[in-house]
């Protein structure tokens, strides 16, 4: 493979950087934003996923103590990876407000992801050509979904469908295509993801360097990867699946042809066994259950398939995986014979990786398996964009052309999403209202920090989001992808709004000292509000709030 000259070097970095940290700069400064009338979100995922980390954020930040038990179920352990969701109310007690610290943590991060993929990229394949290029195939992530805008076009002409585009086309269920762009899917609301993969980076890029270069640094390298690995349970816990199993491979295959490599592994392995052990055991173990693990060959792609032969089960896979990835296995293929040779030694635990995400599942949500997919799709974009980058310098005719159609292919409905993503308007998504706003204010001036509040399970609702007080039962949803059975919760949480003396004495138990009644929790749970109005002391009302004092 032809190397870049060393003068063009800065190039790629400084493109990568200007592409990415611009379009990463205007993306911040829209998810979350503060309106005269509210605070509205900048995506479909930002409106559902951010409730959950400002909910956390804001125990963190409001609250007097270290939050133990979770802050969306009381008396169940707080087995949740929170690290980023704990650096973000650090940025809330340092005096910023909660909205300017979810957007500035997620541009902060952000800006650490694109650095590192670069560096990745650059260390594995030697080009910052093959970097550049690489980054951004991963970014705009993607299958065939953007032939679908062909239909959209015919429908409502080329100029105002470009400019307002109708739908996602990394997101398609009824063509079964659920490999969603990682901006919109990864990036944006998930706040462990985006602390977790650039961590994940570091620990490969800093394990790669040790054991490549064996300089006297090395051993302090292996050190620094195995601390960063043993926090991973607290940052992301799908990338520590990930690491181990690449890292596990590593490891034997080095103390299999080189054994003399054991010591500088040790560097690694203790501070990762120990402190891992703790994080572990403290916020993952209390959470894994047996619906966190199933067999399910096939993943997606064979789901609700029972009784096909076997011949047409195989199709329906292949099929799947070229509708959800396109053509970028099949470049990556081609990629390996322009791959530096120590590359390539590298790559069996991601095939690994693979298989395993396409037989078992590692959570109780189906979809979340491409949290460990990620990994995967990391090395085949840089393999893919090695083959690219030798096709365009190659001097035979034509094979120019072919490189440009072949980036657009693998590109194409991840770019469609990123533009999608710029253009939302803010007032397409309200989060919460100035009447909310007003009254969280009120409840973190004039209530204890630790009190317990009753509330509906409205996934966005002000107490946990905007104050951090604790609530008895956050949304089910994410309860139940966190594996947390809330069955008999959901039971005591409705008799309670139901009034009588069964509530009182549920009240009691669970130490309720304010119950909150409002539009969710008169549709949700059918709240008793004369009931309440007639026991306890009203202490906030608004046009559409009574909040209740208890004790």
């Amino acid at each position: 493979m032809q190397k870049p000259k060393p003068s063009t070097h800065r190039l790629p970095f400084f493109l990568h950087l200007i592409l990415w940290g611009g379009f990463f700069t205007i993306i911040w400064n829209k998810q979350l934003v503060v309106a005269p009338d509210g605070i509205f979100a900048g995506s479909r995922t930002t409106w559902g996923d951010a409730a959950a980390h400002l909910s956390y954020m804001s125990a963190f930040a409001y609250r007097s103590s270290f939050p133990t038990t979770h802050p969306l179920f009381i008396n169940h352990p707080f087995s949740y990876a929170f690290a980023a969701d704990f650096l973000g109310g650090l940025l809330v007690r340092s005096g910023l407000s909660l909205v300017t610290s979810y957007n500035l943590l997620g541009l902060i991060l952000s800006f650490a992801l694109i650095y590192l993929l670069f560096i990745f990229f650059t260390n594995w394949w030697q080009d910052h050509w093959v970097a550049l290029l690489a980054s951004s195939i991963f970014l705009l992530s993607g299958g065939l979904g953007f032939w679908y805008l062909l239909e959209d076009i015919l429908l409502d002409g080329l100029i105002p469908t470009l400019a307002h585009l109708p739908r996602e086309y990394t997101f398609l269920v009824t063509k079964n295509i659920h490999w969603i762009n990682i901006i919109t899917s990864q990036i944006i609301p998930q706040r462990s993801f985006l602390l977790g993969f650039p961590i994940g980076l570091l620990i490969i890029i800093l394990t790669h360097k040790a054991l490549t270069t064996h300089s006297r640094y090395s051993r302090w390298l292996l050190l620094a990867a195995g601390f960063l690995l043993g926090l991973m349970p607290l940052i992301h816990p799908h990338s520590l699946i990930a690491l181990a199993v690449i890292i596990i491979w590593w490891l034997g295959k080095d103390l299999l042809t080189k054994p003399s490599l054991w010591l500088s592994w040790l560097w690694f392995i203790i501070p990762a066994l120990f402190l891992g052990s703790f994080t572990f055991t403290q916020v993952i173990s209390p959470a894994v259950n047996h619906s966190f693990f199933r067999f399910q060959p096939g993943w997606l792609a064979l789901k609700n398939t029972a009784g096909l032969a076997y011949g047409q089960s195989f199709l329906n896979f292949l099929w799947f995986w070229l509708k959800n990835w396109g053509v970028l296995p099949l470049i990556a293929v081609f990629g390996l014979k322009f791959t530096p040779r120590s590359t390539r030694q590298l790559i069996p635990p991601f095939i690994l990786l693979w298989l395993a995400a396409n037989l078992w599942l590692f959570q109780p949500w189906e979809w979340d398996n491409t949290k460990i997919l990620t990994w995967v799709y990391l090395l085949v974009s840089g393999l893919a964009a090695a083959t690219i980058i030798s096709l365009w310098r190659h001097p035979f005719p034509g094979t120019k052309v072919v490189a440009l159609i072949l980036v657009l292919a693998v590109t194409a409905s991840g770019l469609l999403d990123s533009l999608k993503l710029l253009q939302v308007s803010p007032q397409e998504f309200p989060f919460l209202g100035q009447e909310e706003i007003k009254l969280a204010a009120l409840v973190r001036q004039t209530t204890d920090p630790n009190a317990i509040f009753l509330t509906s399970d409205q996934h966005n609702h002000w107490i946990p989001v905007l104050t951090g007080r604790q609530i008895l039962m956050g949304f089910r949803g994410w309860l139940w992808s966190y594996g947390i059975d809330y069955s008999q919760r959901e039971k005591d949480v409705t008799a309670m709004f139901q009034g009588g003396q069964t509530a009182k004495d549920l009240l009691t138990r669970y130490h309720v000292d304010y119950v909150v009644i409002g539009p969710s929790e008169s549709v949700a749970f059918k709240a008793n509000q004369p009931w309440f109005a007639s026991q306890y002391s009203l202490i906030f009302t608004t046009p559409h709030y009574q909040v209740y004092r208890l004790n």
